[in-house]
């Protein structure tokens, strides 16, 4: 269970501006998240099989991006 989201990132790239923010601003400052959490993941050796924009939702109060389907994923350790 995880708190409802409304927002996914393909829904968020259409747009323009965000809360008066231009897009560009946004898409760095998503761009730098996503990065991170892949790379923790992958620390963690946990790599998300099924990865796609539908899949990271985006908290629009607190700008930070979720993960989200791990359903498929496989151990990059072993």
């Amino acid at each position: 269970v995880m708190e409802y989201l409304p927002s996914s990132l393909d829904k968020i790239i259409s747009m323009t501006s965000l809360n008066g923010v231009s897009r560009e601003r946004y898409e760095v400052e998503f761009g730098i998240q996503l990065a991170i959490a892949l790379m923790t993941t992958h620390r963690a050796g946990i790599r998300n099989a099924d990865l796609k924009i539908s899949n990271i939702l985006v908290d629009l109060f607190s700008n930070r991006l979720l993960l989200t389907d791990f359903g498929l994923f496989y151990d990059i350790v072993n």
